[in-house]
């Protein structure tokens, strides 16, 4: 090995390094690979802004709602007043959502409809969508919210054009105390079936015996007037 390393540098020392010489390029082949790569992103470029601005612009004769996120639920305002848990639009029309939150930032999501938008507190944003199929859609929240993030669910209501009118034209069917206890957000911690949620259930829970906890002893009292008034108030 010594030997032919020693002989690689005399050979080396009596060779004579090749001249040094400017390496001509080829004009025509660099203002190609350099202008029809431009032209491509350009054209995707102009391409993805298209499908961006189609995407945020809503018709102007979309059907206008409001939407507010929180925990862990839903409400859907519709221009005449009426609030509905469930959205219900008609199929084959533009529909704008309105959004925001009462509480923690939220995400709308529709998967059927590739739609997500962030329900913020304190700010309005939007998205559009237009069904193009009767049938229902399920609804979700995409942005970790609490406990019951992932209750919060509800439907989207894809009716026809006459159903959708029979719909608005109809009176919404739910009880004073069911207003009251939706307004206050009471359905998101408590059922009225019975099944057990956050809290307990107001199924049969006037007069009924429950145990409570003081300084450290169960006791069982009755949930009478005055246990409801003060566990709510």
């Amino acid at each position: 090995m010594f030997s032919k390393t020693k002989s690689f540098l005399l050979v080396s020392l009596y060779n004579k390094h090749p001249e040094p010489a400017d390496i001509k390029g080829n004009t025509l082949l660099e203002i190609i690979w350099t202008v029809v790569p431009t032209l491509i992103v350009i054209g995707i470029f102009f391409a993805g802004w298209d499908s961006f601005r189609a995407l945020r612009n809503a018709p102007k004769d979309s059907f206008q709602i409001k939407v507010e996120g929180k925990m862990w639920s839903w409400k859907f305002i519709y221009p005449d007043g009426r609030t509905t848990n469930e959205l219900y639009v008609p199929v084959g029309k533009p529909v704008k959502l309105n959004l925001t939150s009462v509480d923690v930032l939220h995400s709308f999501y529709v998967p059927a409809f590739r739609i997500k938008i962030d329900a913020v507190p304190g700010m309005e944003t939007y998205a559009w969508f237009k069904a193009e199929k009767v049938g229902k859609y399920d609804i979700l929240c995409a942005e970790y919210c609490g406990v019951r993030h992932a209750y919060m669910l509800s439907k989207v209501n894809v009716l026809t054009e006459d159903e959708y009118t029979k719909w608005l034209k109809s009176d919404n069917k739910i009880t004073k105390v069911d207003q009251i206890l939706k307004k206050h957000g009471c359905f998101d911690c408590h059922s009225t079936d019975g099944s057990i949620l956050v809290g307990p259930s107001f199924k049969n829970i006037y007069n009924r015996d429950v145990v409570v906890l003081e300084k450290g002893k169960e006791y069982k009292i009755k949930s009478d007037e005055n246990y409801l008034r003060e566990s709510i108030l």
